[in-house]
């Protein structure tokens, strides 16, 4: 089994959903999506890591959970936009979880 948000000491934890949170507020902020989807992986890898969907009114997902084998490409200006959005955010740097305790790493 690989890691989990419970394998992380409670600093880590937070620190990653307060990284959650500034990345959601700043994609919020530039696309003025009508939600955020998260979907938390980290079934397959030992470490956890975060999808972040932003939705729209009558996106093809609509009713029904999003499919990441249905993706659609961004356009270039789109993803300009999010790169500089998202640059400051990395530049800070304000931590990222370490390995997980050996006891989960020996689970797997």
């Amino acid at each position: 089994m690989s890691a989990s948000r419970s394998s992380y000491r409670e600093a880590e934890r937070r620190g990653f959903w307060d990284d959650v949170d500034e990345v959601a507020a700043a994609v919020a902020a530039e696309l003025e999506p009508a939600k955020l989807n998260y979907e938390i992986h980290g079934n397959t890898l030992p470490h956890l890591h975060l999808h972040l969907y932003p939705r729209t009114e009558g996106d093809r997902f609509q009713g029904r959970p999003i499919d990441g084998r249905e993706a659609s490409p961004r356009s270039e200006s789109e993803l300009r936009r999010l790169r500089e959005t998202l640059k400051p955010l990395a530049k800070a740097d304000s931590g990222t979880l370490s390995d997980p305790p050996s006891e989960a790493r020996a689970e797997r």
